[in-house]
């Protein structure tokens, strides 16, 4: 199972941020390979969704169901479907900075198969930095 691990600095104390991440409304804009279809609440807190998710090219329908929902500090779900994923977010405040730390853990889909495993893994790393630079811009936007 891969695993890609990012960090960013963003200028805003964490229940902004927290806002911004936890929020439904803001999926697709935090993500650009994510493509929501629907929202439910989640027994441990914050929401559960059936989604597509874009690799290799491909769109991947899948279901996220919330793990771990502490806030303003730590979130977790895991993915199923045809994106088995463990996506952890924590994020550390000051009071005025906020470090978020994002770890996703995949197995390369079955659909996937034959393609070139270094590339599928540069083509994601490239999404959660995009994820965490978009989360950055509309927290201190906020």
């Amino acid at each position: 199972m891969p695993a890609i691990r990012k960090n960013i600095i963003v200028n805003v104390p964490s229940d902004r941020v927290w806002a911004i991440l936890t929020d439904p409304a803001h999926s697709h804009k935090l993500n650009d390979c994510v493509k929501p279809h629907c929202f439910f609440e989640s027994k441990v807190g914050g929401y559960d969704s059936i989604f597509d998710y874009r690799m290799g090219g491909k769109w991947l329908r899948a279901k996220s169901c919330m793990t771990v929902y502490v806030e303003p500090s730590h979130l977790a779900y895991q993915t199923s479907g045809n994106l088995i994923s463990k996506w952890h977010w924590w994020l550390e405040s000051d009071g005025r900075l906020t470090h978020v730390s994002l770890t996703m853990d995949y197995d390369l889909p079955v659909s996937l198969a034959g393609m070139d495993v270094a590339t599928l893994e540069t083509e994601n790393k490239q999404a959660l930095d995009l994820s965490l630079q978009n989360l950055k811009r509309i927290s201190e936007k906020s």
